[in-house]
């Protein structure tokens, strides 16, 4: 800290998991860092599409099914309005009872939250195809799937849906409440799907395991996609390095520079 304030200089490399996304913070680092963490919010720009796949089979009727319309809720209340929610609910078919559309719709979305009711058998397959579907074209950062059952379903076409999932870099977790959820399947799901599991005996535990999932892939400042590093002011640790035709990184920590800082590299939109 002193070496820097004194004018000296500093480089910092990290991954996805530093920066923002490492909660640097209000740390000591963040701010001889030269560049901030706090990044503007952009009003026209989603940070997460989110989708919540929910089981809406017979089983699922009573207190469950309260507690999980509940998380729903409250789920799409946290989101910032400039992000993007789909509810999906399944039995032996799937429908989506919330299209994808920005969270600032409040109102209309926790209505038709509230109208659900439980029926039916459990087809997790379907649920997962509708909730893709729907997150495939999404304009977001960040594209997830919050899968809950209690039940058992069938294997077949999930791996390959999740691989589809994968490709669109969209990520799932999944939930399983009480004995009846088949948690092999669910774990695979979430292994597989680059996400979390989670199991819970208590439904009353739902809407916490809602909020926390929520937080973590909303809270992110890790952009995922092919970017093409640009020199954007010649710097001598650049010497030999022909960043033209270098492949391109898979992704980046987003930060923004301080006033007294140079910027080296950029992205083709200005990151």
């Amino acid at each position: 800290d002193a070496f820097v304030r004194a004018g000296g200089g500093l480089l910092v490399a990290g991954g996805a998991k530093s920066y923002g996304s490492g909660n640097y913070g209000g740390s000591r680092l963040e701010s001889i860092l030269p560049v901030r963490l706090d990044l503007p919010e952009k009003d026209d720009e989603a940070t997460l599409a989110l989708a919540l796949v929910i089981d809406k089979s017979g089983s699922m009727g009573g207190p469950k099914m309260e507690l999980t319309k509940e998380a729903a809720r409250a789920t799409a209340e946290m989101m910032p309005p400039s992000d993007l929610i789909a509810v999906i609910v399944f039995d032996s078919m799937a429908a989506p009872v919330v299209r994808l559309q920005r969270a600032a719709n409040r109102a209309r979305i926790l209505g038709d939250i509230s109208r659900i009711q439980a029926s039916g058998g459990t087809n997790i397959l379907a649920g997962l195809r509708e909730a893709v579907d729907e997150l495939l074209s999404a304009r977001a950062r960040k594209k997830h799937v919050i899968l809950l059952s209690d039940g058992q379903s069938g294997y077949d076409g999930i791996s390959d849906l999740l691989e589809t999932a994968s490709g669109a870099t969209i990520t799932v977790s999944a939930v399983g409440v009480g004995e009846g959820a088949d948690q092999t399947l669910l774990q695979m799901i979430a292994t597989r799907g680059g996400g979390r599991f989670y199991h819970t005996r208590d439904p009353a535990s739902i809407p916490r395991i809602f909020s926390k999932e929520t937080s973590q892939v909303g809270r992110t400042s890790v952009v995922e996609e092919p970017t093409q590093a640009r020199v954007t002011k010649h710097a001598e640790m650049l010497g030999g390095v022909s960043l033209e035709s270098a492949p391109p990184l898979r992704g980046y920590a987003l930060t923004r520079p301080r006033a007294q800082a140079d910027l080296i590299l950029s992205t083709g939109n200005g990151d």
